[in-house]
């Protein structure tokens, strides 16, 4: 199975990654896309506390594209 994981540095509603499934849906491709990005309104903070709060920084993404594959 093809996979394609995006990283939106904003929300992921109506961000790029949705833009790039629906263009993949278009074409006839079949591929799982894998939004990553805010989910909801970020927190304050320095920029590597607010990556890691969200799940954004290094370790959080290798963690979500693990439990995605």
């Amino acid at each position: 199975m093809k996979r394609i994981f995006t990283l939106d540095d904003h929300l992921v509603d109506s961000g790029q990654g949705k833009m790039v499934a629906a263009a993949c849906a278009r074409l006839g491709l079949t591929a799982t896309v894998t939004n990553l990005g805010l989910t909801d309104i970020p927190c304050c903070g320095r920029n590597d506390e607010v990556l890691a709060r969200h799940g954004l920084d290094a370790p959080g993404l290798a963690a979500s594209v693990a439990k995605a594959l």
